[in-house]
């Protein structure tokens, strides 16, 4: 009797009906979460990420001309990578995962980086920052030159390499043939170097040999000078062109500006996104 008239309550009908609902949802929900639906984009995509080519139009030519075996071995793959994903994610393997956490944090940097694309800056705003980061843009002296190596190792010769060098700078001075009278050795990095900094130039012959070059040799591409003696051994050059130090006009350089006037805004209005992300969240040190 009690039985019968608990089963009349509405609100038993009520608590019945919702546990009928909530059945039904979550076998339908399991049973979508067991289906895989392959569909184009799902594959496009899957071949992008899987050749790297991040190509839309070309990845849809590429599957256009697949077979049909090709086609179902794609799907093959796609399939056994989505089940394994979706297993993975049943077990809770992304929890706790730092790797996973690390990637995840990085879309969120790109998704920042996107938000922060800036339209295209002023030309004041360019000005201003090529003023104030004018240094950045001074082109280094430079100088353009050959040269003959005469290295202190050579035994085949009796002379000293500075006396070989002095007597070869006579004799192709004096229109002599003397590169064959005198043989020049091999240099281990190169026998011209055009438009190169003292930087380069003293990484391949030390300081002294570059000090000698930029302040005591003229431009001559006519006459050879020397001998300059080097890290190596001693040296006579040609010298065809050389530059001092100087700081560019703005248009020299206007679109290096504009490239790192436009990297350091989106780099500021990324780092601007971020903190107004994590200003939604409450710090708690517990040490």
């Amino acid at each position: 009797m009690m039985i019968t008239k608990l089963i009349r309550q509405p609100l038993v009908h009520f608590l019945f009906l919702g546990a009928v609902i909530y059945w039904l949802f979550e076998d339908i929900s399991a049973q979508q979460q067991d289906t895989i639906v392959i569909d184009k984009q799902g594959l496009l995509t899957f071949m992008q990420y899987r050749y790297q080519a991040f190509e839309p139009g070309q990845a849809e030519q590429n599957l256009s001309k697949l077979s049909a075996t090709q086609k179902q071995q794609l799907i093959d793959e796609y399939t056994q990578q989505e089940a394994l994903y979706r297993q993975a994610l049943k077990m809770n393997l992304d929890k706790n995962d730092y790797i996973i956490k690390k990637r995840l944090i990085q879309k969120m940097e790109f998704i920042a980086e996107d938000i922060s694309a800036s339209s295209p800056p002023e030309p004041q705003s360019l000005q201003a920052y090529f003023i104030e980061h004018q240094d950045e843009y001074r082109q280094p002296e430079f100088i353009t030159f050959s040269h003959q190596y005469f290295s202190d190792k050579n035994t085949r010769s009796s002379l000293s390499a500075d006396a070989r060098a002095q007597q070869a700078m006579a004799m192709l001075n004096a229109k002599v043939n003397g590169h064959k009278a005198i043989e020049q050795d091999l240099f281990m990095y190169n026998r011209h170097y055009a438009e190169r900094p003292k930087s380069l130039i003293m990484n391949h012959f030390g300081p002294l040999f570059t000090e000698q070059i930029f302040a005591q040799t003229i431009v001559d591409d006519a006459n050879w000078q020397g001998p300059y003696q080097s890290a190596h051994g001693w040296h006579i050059v040609k010298v065809f062109k050389r530059q001092a130090a100087r700081s560019p006009e703005f248009n020299e350089v206007k679109a290096q500006v504009t490239e790192d006037f436009i990297r350091q805004q989106k780099n500021k209005d990324k780092r601007a996104a971020i903190n107004d992300i994590v200003e939604q969240f409450h710090t708690k040190v517990d040490l």
